[in-house]
């Protein structure tokens, strides 16, 4: 016997008279899901699961540098979600030559620390020799990813940083490492490596970029925070 969907039948079906859908036949499978969770197909099969395509590298800020200014301070970088950070600092061009591109975290009221905090060490490579250099000093109050840039059209810095526990309150134990691409004043274009430490219990949500002396022209900034592994 068959019935003629089409004619005579008002109402609706109870939910429990529903079927589940088979993927074969377009549905997803499932009954119910979980609040924040979304589907992912794997071609027979629907996964729902925010957590497996979460990723583990999420943005936090990302900022476009205004040409002219000597230093921005960028709020909302890091927050209590993650313990880890990746910072992409991409073509920074300084407006004049023997010029350095220097960076210091901040508090959420804009406040970075005083001279005698942050220890660096810088390692480069000019396009003929490896040198050492301590750039950020002793005595700094910022720390210096490059020293005595060049200017001008195709002389920028690209690069990464990590920076490690800006959050921290407990021990004060902060510290960063960075990689990147430079053209040093009168120098082939080569790589800077540096990585150091700060000893402090200030929470930093933020970071303050600036040009030791004069401007810079032109860079975009970008950060990620972690996701730390179960």
């Amino acid at each position: 016997a068959t019935i003629d969907v089409t004619k005579g039948i008002t109402g609706s079906v109870p939910t429990a008279n529903l079927p589940t859908i088979p993927v074969t036949k377009g549905g997803t499978n499932l009954t119910s899901g979980t609040t924040d969770q979304f589907l992912k197909f794997t071609g027979t099969t629907t996964l729902a699961s925010a957590a497996d395509n979460a990723g583990s590298l999420v943005q936090t800020v990302h900022y476009s540098w205004n040409s002219g200014d000597t230093n921005a301070t960028i709020q909302n970088c890091f927050n209590s979600t993650y313990r880890n950070y990746l910072i992409i600092f991409t073509r920074f061009q300084l407006g004049s030559n023997d010029n350095g591109l220097r960076f210091k975290p901040v508090d959420s009221g804009g406040s970075s620390e005083s001279a005698n905090t942050y220890a660096a060490e810088n390692h480069h490579y000019t396009g003929s020799a490896f040198a050492t250099a301590q750039w950020t000093g002793s005595n700094d109050s910022s720390i210096s990813i490059m020293k005595n840039q060049a200017s001008g059209a195709g002389k920028f810095i690209s690069g990464h940083m990590y920076y490690f526990d800006p959050l921290n309150t407990t021990d004060g134990i902060k510290g960063y490492t960075w990689a990147a691409r430079t053209r040093r004043n009168g120098d082939y274009t080569g790589y800077v490596l540096g990585g150091g430490g700060n000893a402090t219990t200030t929470a930093y949500t933020g970071i303050n970029i600036s040009a030791s002396s004069g401007t810079i022209t032109n860079g975009l900034f970008t950060v990620y925070g972690i996701v730390d592994g179960s």
